[in-house]
């Protein structure tokens, strides 16, 4: 990250922190989430990524980690690492989570230190026998282990299609397998999710979440989060508030839903409200709708659209517009 990405990140923490820390019981530290953030951004590939996971303070904290211990197991995190990161629904049962939550046991989250505490009078050094493999597990090579299971590859290559190609199809075996065989490299994954005739069938399937559908705004418009006047940053903050989808502050650690859900009425709204928020930082001069489309890489607009924008009054409407039209919000 550059000094301004951290600068944008911590900017948008505070705002978080003030208001979010007051309204839950269960406090999320805002320099918890900024270090998983770094955590998503150097992470060599998927098994680096799930090796760091496991000893993510806010992951941890988040799944009640710091209450694993040998005397009394918690489960969650050990769920969760089956369930949601690396095998899916179906694959494990019931006492492959109970014996990964003791291999999983002995750390503790302090939120004024930038890593685990590893806490041995709690570890659980046993055997315990998880997915028909008896060995002394802990967390690495509990992590090792759901690695080498050919459903950890197809589970992540599912994944990536659900967040690049279709919310609602499933992957197809063919486009699966040839995404598999790329694992553990995520770009390489992506290059043949792609290139794949399959992925071409999705266009115009996808519905941006409110967060991609602002970042990729303020990108195509040139605004750095760091640069924006203090109450325009504050407003637009809590504008995504309103759309349901707050950064940072997660509804659980499955994360935001995908697909249609995001296209309300009333989102239709407060995108608009933003949009314009946006768009008065750069002032746009004359602008034909062929240009809005240039700017926002549309490759063409619908009529429809092309109605509207044509008509349009003035010139900041048009690109506002051109934000909120659906043509911008799926892809």
């Amino acid at each position: 990250m550059t000094v301004a990405d951290h600068q944008a990140v911590e900017k948008l923490l505070f705002f978080w922190h003030g208001h979010w820390a007051t309204s839950v019981a269960k406090v999320r530290s805002p320099q918890l989430m900024l270090g998983q953030l770094r955590t998503f951004r150097e992470a060599r590939d998927f098994a680096d990524l799930a090796h760091r996971m496991v000893h993510d303070r806010a992951l941890v904290y988040w799944l009640d980690g710091q209450h694993n211990k040998k005397a009394a197991p918690n489960e969650n995190l050990a769920r969760e690492l089956f369930e949601l990161f690396m095998l899916g629904v179906g694959h494990y049962t019931e006492r492959d989570v109970k014996e990964a939550g003791r291999a999983l046991a002995g750390w503790r989250v302090i939120l004024d230190r930038e890593s685990l505490i590893s806490d041995p009078q709690h570890r659980d050094t046993g055997r315990k026998t998880i997915l028909g493999t008896t060995a002394n597990f802990e967390a690495n090579s509990l992590v090792d282990l759901l690695l080498q299971q050919p459903t950890c590859r197809r589970f992540i290559a599912s994944r990536l299609w659900f967040r690049y190609g279709s919310s609602t199809q499933p992957i197809p075996e063919r486009t699966r397998e040839a995404m598999a065989a790329a694992f553990p490299a995520p770009l390489e994954m992506l290059r043949v999710l792609f290139s794949d005739e399959a992925f071409q069938e999705t266009r115009g399937t996808m519905v941006q979440q409110p967060v991609e559908w602002l970042v990729g705004a303020m990108r195509h418009l040139g605004i750095r989060p760091v640069s924006m006047p203090e109450q325009v940053f504050t407003r637009v903050y809590w504008a995504m508030e309103a759309l349901g989808q707050r950064p940072f502050a997660p509804p659980s650690v499955g994360g935001w839903p995908a697909g249609a859900a995001w296209l309300t009425s009333a989102a239709a709204q407060v995108r608009l409200t933003i949009a314009g928020m946006l768009v008065d930082l750069v002032r746009p001069g004359p602008i034909t709708p062929e240009a809005v489309a240039h700017l926002l890489c549309i490759d063409r607009w619908s009529n429809r659209t092309y109605s509207v924008l044509r008509d349009a009054r003035d010139d900041r409407l048009k690109l506002m517009l051109g934000l909120v039209s659906p043509e911008y919000l799926v892809s």
